[in-house]
């Protein structure tokens, strides 16, 4: 009895695999829960995106995904591929939405690094259809 409730005990405490991590922070995007998704990166979390003129880290992740929200509130990700290996997840996904200026089917993919069951790296890559990266 007492070995498994340590072996219980151990299991509950051990982390949560990567790609359930990256399943949590598609799944608070999709329900604009930006608390969520801030809980899942490391205080020390470094973004970089084709739209961003240089790195960013997780304070600026309000500000960014805020953005994107205020102008396409219907905005949702769906995920096409996801793959993890390791301390790494691959990600092809595309964001939908018909709200906005113009109705958006955009394809995308995210490289997230993790340590100790944080995202500590999030590279987003995109067309950016030539505009100007942001500061």
């Amino acid at each position: 009895m007492i070995l498994s409730l340590l072996a219980a005990a151990t299991l509950q405490s051990a982390p949560i695999p990567n790609r359930q991590v990256a399943e949590a922070f598609f799944d608070a995007f999709n329900r604009r829960d930006m608390a969520a998704m801030e809980a899942l990166y490391a205080p020390d979390a470094v973004l970089t995106s084709s739209d961003f003129c240089k790195p960013r880290g997780r304070a600026d992740l309000r500000r960014t995904y805020q953005t994107l929200f205020d102008g396409h509130p219907d905005v949702q990700d769906v995920v096409d591929v996801m793959v993890a290996e390791g301390d790494y997840v691959a990600i092809r996904f595309h964001a939908v939405a018909e709200s906005g200026p113009l109705p958006m089917r955009l394809p995308l993919m995210s490289f997230l690094r993790f340590r100790h069951g944080l995202i500590i790296e999030d590279d987003t890559v995109f067309n950016t259809g030539g505009r100007a990266c942001e500061p």
